[in-house]
């Protein structure tokens, strides 16, 4: 779920291409797999009812794992809360966004086992709450057995840059699913595509994206590994002359771009 075009934001031309890449890749052989009926595209929501309601159903018809993904402005209110951008939304007026708080709300109506939620905004870092304890609210409210990835720290920005086609958090995100990750096992954990992207968005002096895990949620399978494969060296074939030497091959066995919004249920 996100948004794109504002009226009193600047505009996030790489969102647009996020949403229909994004939504191709996990319904591809390297992400979820899901069928077409099992994945909700929602482009640009005008109000808060157009953003939350089809999440609400999403969560209520998901029973295994239930995946909410949203890319947009993020925005602050007085509090210093996380608001998710609508069209008509302004900088320093929760009002006219989405409170963080009512998304989460929604997801936790349904009945799923599993969670997971990617935000690519600014300051969707905030969305992790805090880390001191769990006594704390944050930790209270949070949704068992769920898996957040923040694309950006509390107070850090999101980047789009314009020379790209998408965003740079989902860029590298669906340049992980293509390439995969040479070192992972042949399955793909969400810790795995966490460690991967941040390392790599650092690499890159891009902002590191932060996440939150409750319940061994990180070793939910985000997809097959596209990179396993090559991970491993070919035997160099034999001359006639050679003599054949025993060879070893280790393997791992673990199986462990304004924007649009996305959501999957399975």
């Amino acid at each position: 779920m996100g948004v794109s075009r504002y009226s009193h934001l600047e505009d996030l031309p790489g969102v647009a291409d996020n949403l229909p890449a994004l939504s191709e890749a996990i319904c591809g052989p390297f992400g979820w797999g899901l069928a077409a009926e099992h994945c909700t595209v929602v482009a640009e929501p005008d109000s808060l009812d157009e953003m939350l309601e089809p999440v609400s159903a999403a969560a209520k018809s998901a029973r295994d794992t239930l995946l909410v993904y949203y890319a947009g402005h993020g925005l602050l209110d007085r509090k210093q809360e996380l608001h998710l951008g609508l069209p008509g939304s302004r900088m320093g007026q929760g009002r006219r966004a989405v409170p963080y708080s009512w998304l989460r709300e929604a997801i936790s109506e349904g009945r799923a086992q599993r969670h997971v939620i990617i935000l690519d905004c600014c300051f969707s870092g905030r969305a992790l709450g805090s880390m001191s304890g769990p006594g704390t609210l944050a930790d209270q409210a949070w949704i068992d057995g769920s898996f957040l990835m923040a694309a950006a720290p509390e107070t850090g920005l999101a980047l789009d840059p314009p020379e790209e086609p998408y965003t740079a958090f989902t860029g590298e995100l669906l340049s992980t699913m293509e390439q995969g990750v040479p070192e992972a096992g042949m399955w793909l954990t969400m810790d795995d595509l966490y460690g991967h992207l941040r390392s790599t968005l650092a690499s890159k002096e891009h902002p590191t994206p932060q996440r939150r895990t409750r319940n061994r949620a990180g070793e939910l399978v985000w997809g097959r590994n596209a990179g396993f494969e090559t991970s491993f060296k070919r035997p160099t074939p034999l001359r006639a002359t050679s003599v054949p030497r025993r060879r070893s091959v280790g393997r791992s066995g673990r199986v462990s771009r304004g924007f649009l919004r996305l959501f999957w249920s399975r």
